[in-house]
């Protein structure tokens, strides 16, 4: 009888199952929380914002680099209306498709802050979709961990 060596430092298919479970369990924590700072987000903007018509006066892009491997370009317009006498900018985040239609000195319709005019973005823009995908998610993982749980301790079971 030949015992092998690799084999007897194996996990039992138990352990693993049950921790995937555990992580699946702290991932939809985790996807709460950021759906959760998400939506507080989004929700102290939509309280403290005005709208506002301003002018384009600029377009562009800003490219990132996250690692070695990845990077990404975001678009923005730069804008300018007249809050209480006083002329404000701001770099508006759009979508490559309006950035490449914008036209310098056409209007546009954006809502900015009110205690930092300078945090603006396009009217009628939300943020709403990104943080109900992070709720599905969290669901979706805290019930993924929580059927691996249960279907490992039904196999301990047998």
């Amino acid at each position: 009888m030949s015992t092998n060596p690799a084999a007897s430092n194996r996990l039992p298919a138990s352990c693993v199952w049950l921790f995937s479970g555990g992580a699946l369990i702290l991932a939809s924590v985790v996807f709460f929380l950021i759906g959760l700072l998400g939506a507080w987000q989004e929700y102290t903007f939509q309280n403290d914002s005005a709208a506002a018509s301003a002018k384009i006066t600029g377009r562009g892009d800003h490219h990132y680099s996250v690692n070695a491997k990845g990077s990404g370009t975001t678009y923005f317009v730069s804008c300018q209306w007249t809050l209480d006498g006083k002329l404000r900018t701001a770099e508006v985040d759009v979508s490559k498709e309006f950035c490449d239609k914008a036209v310098v000195g056409r209007p546009i319709d954006i809502q900015y802050r009110k205690s930092n005019p300078t945090d603006a973005r396009l009217a009628g823009s939300t943020n709403w979709l990104l943080v109900m995908i992070c709720f599905a998610l969290s669901l979706g993982s805290l019930w993924l961990g929580r059927f691996l749980l249960y279907w490992n301790r039904r196999q301990l079971r047998r």
